[in-house]
């Protein structure tokens, strides 16, 4: 390609898919910074990984995948046998997914119909994935064991323990449903039942791991955590004040927070009204994309949807789809008590 001369120019690449085909991946991209001189040709080297997705749904109670382009629920299509909570994507775009019983799971795509165990540990819950070095992290919910492993297969896996840490440890109750990490290698761990978020540092010894907490009295029962932009967002699952999105600094300090608690009568389409925020889905898409379930109300049957909002909670961007049932457009969520 031909560009502009000059110093530390960034070059980003785009590269579509096409919708239709198999992949989970709708865009693969990438970026890097060079210095340009005139007339002169230069190698640019970049990672590529995916920087648009399908949503792939873990439709944990119908026992199945589902996938589908965006929130019109384009291109409907199902991964049947799979009771799974959380969902993520390497750099090659393969659906990597925690499975009651099975553990993590890795699959090519949905016409993959022998997906590879990549931890058989069947506590695990929440998965995450670094895809500038190639690692994916999966954490037990009540155990607290993080696992870090090679997705080449290189690498013998590592393990951490969230427990022989003194600031968690003292914490006492235990429900590790959401883990993120950051592009300098933190992660960030969800601890429900006591409503706390870690910053964790792997790379440290035993017992300085912990790089910060946040905790907060508008925490209540917090479900999922994400980085995006360098900034921390929390699903803040109920509790009186509200159901929302929580976000702060990566040094965790409050910068805001959107939404608040569904009211009757039911369903409430009124727009930044959530039923309880659960999970976020497609988390290298610019917008997030979130399921809102029904649990928080006790309404079987009226209430599991997905919902997005960008990342600066426009109300114009605002969207919902789904209802209850087992047929297409209908989602049975599942929320870990």
């Amino acid at each position: 390609m031909n560009v502009p001369p000059g110093k530390e120019r960034t070059i980003g690449l785009r590269i579509n898919v096409d919708p239709v085909s198999d992949s989970a991946v709708l865009a693969f991209g990438g970026e890097t910074t060079v210095s340009l001189k005139v007339g002169q040709q230069t190698k640019a080297l970049m990672s590529i990984a995916p920087v648009e997705t399908k949503l792939v749904i873990p439709d944990t109670l119908n026992n199945r995948l589902v996938q589908i382009n965006d929130v019109t629920g384009i291109g409907w299509d199902t991964y049947p046998g799979i009771s799974a909570y959380d969902v993520d994507f390497d750099a090659k775009g393969r659906i990597y997914f925690t499975d009651n019983g099975s553990g993590l799971q890795r699959i090519d795509d949905f016409k993959d119909d022998a997906p590879d165990t990549i931890d058989g540990d069947e506590t695990i819950y929440a998965v995450t994935m670094d895809r500038n070095n190639d690692y994916v992290y999966d954490i037990t919910s009540f155990g607290g064991i993080i696992s870090k492993i090679d997705c080449k297969g290189v690498e013998p896996p590592v393990t951490y323990n969230l427990k022989a840490e003194p600031l968690i440890a003292d914490d006492g109750n235990y429900g590790f449903y959401g883990i993120d990490i950051d592009d300098e290698g933190f992660l960030y761990v969800i601890n429900s039942p006591v409503n706390v978020l870690y910053k964790y540092n792997p790379s440290l010894g035993v017992g300085d791991r912990v790089a910060g907490t946040y905790t907060n009295i508008i925490l209540s029962n917090p479900r999922d955590v994400i980085v995006k932009d360098n900034y921390v967002y929390i699903l803040n699952f109920d509790g009186e004040s509200g159901n929302k999105i929580i976000k702060l600094t990566k040094g965790l300090t409050f910068v805001g927070s959107y939404g608040d608690k569904a009211e009757e009568p039911y369903p409430d389409n009124i727009t930044g009204h959530f039923y309880g925020p659960l999970r976020f889905l497609a988390v290298t898409n610019s917008v997030f994309t979130i399921i809102d379930d029904r649990s928080t109300i006790g309404i079987a049957g009226s209430t599991d949807r997905l919902m997005q909002i960008d990342p600066g909670f426009n109300a114009s961007s605002w969207r919902t789809y789904g209802s209850y049932g087992n047929g297409d457009g209908q989602f049975d969520f599942w929320l870990p008590q």
